[in-house]
């Protein structure tokens, strides 16, 4: 194989799937090159203190595509000797210890293809619009006098009934992406 015919490739997908570190690694590999640096992001069972359960990830699909294609292009700028870029990015409800971003880069030598896996993880992070839910283990805290309620994720669409029969207010922490508090409304 002459090197015309493996010209450089960017292989960008967002996917509801569990996605695999060997299918991306093999997608950048090239005869001419002699690094291929990998980066995997996976779900911690931790944030900010707290226990997490899961994280789901949603995205504007069309816009997040854009905006790696983008990233690929500022890599090839910056590091012309990359070959081969590979972006999973993985949506919807990710597991504990499970991927939920892959970026594989080769390169003929390994400098390069660390700075361009460094640079595209972190452009990612800051202008891709994928948002990140994070869901904690579910608390109880007394508010009352016989009156406890549960701590439920700060994005959840929905919560469990309504204890004596009164409805709950939401009470967002400072952080976005913190869990929220429910708190009886008396009435």
């Amino acid at each position: 194989m002459d090197e015309s015919e493996d010209m450089p490739k960017d292989f960008i997908k967002l996917k509801s799937e569990k996605l695999s570190v060997d299918e991306v690694s093999e997608l950048v590999i090239s005869p001419y090159c002699g690094a291929v640096s990998l980066f995997i992001g996976t779900t911690r069972n931790n944030f900010e203190g707290k226990k997490v359960i899961h994280l789901e990830y949603e995205a504007y699909t069309s816009m997040a595509e854009t905006e790696i294609k983008k990233i690929c292009r500022d890599v090839r700028q910056k590091w012309p000797s990359v070959k081969h870029i590979a972006v999973h990015h993985r949506l919807g409800l990710v597991p504990i210890t499970e991927a939920s971003v892959i970026i594989a880069v080769s390169s003929p030598h390994r400098a390069e293809s660390l700075e361009a896996v460094r640079y595209c993880i972190n452009t990612l992070k800051a202008s891709v619009p994928i948002w990140k839910k994070i869901f904690p283990e579910v608390a109880f805290a007394q508010v009352g006098p016989r009156e406890i309620i549960g701590v439920q994720a700060a994005f959840s669409p929905r919560f469990s009934g309504y204890p004596h029969g009164r409805p709950y207010v939401l009470r967002l922490l400072p952080s976005l992406l913190s869990v929220c508090w429910l708190s009886a409304v008396y009435s």
